[in-house]
């Protein structure tokens, strides 16, 4: 469950400021296409923040800002971890 800890405590909370990006239900570990399927609709909502975003002027920058903003969040294991990530385990 992934909750917007910049809102104040009421509307946090709140059924339409909470995202559950789901939980795999599976008897044994899902495949890197499954994994992928499961993710996507969460991909979809950071693709916006990935594009960027242009800020406006301030007295320190007077061209503005562009800020892109990547996220990632994983509550796993070493072995999970490696596999969600595309990173491969030293030995």
């Amino acid at each position: 469950m992934l909750i917007c800890l910049n809102l104040s405590p009421s509307e946090r909370l709140k059924p339409e400021n909470i995202y559950v990006p789901g939980i795999i239900p599976s008897p044994k570990e899902p495949t890197s296409l499954q994994l992928n399927y499961l993710l996507m609709p969460l991909i979809k909502k950071l693709k916006e923040p990935w594009q960027g975003y242009h800020f406006v002027p301030t007295s320190t920058g007077p061209s503005g800002c562009f800020v892109r903003v990547a996220i990632l969040m994983a509550i796993a294991d070493v072995a999970a971890m490696h596999k969600l990530t595309g990173f491969v385990p030293h030995s």
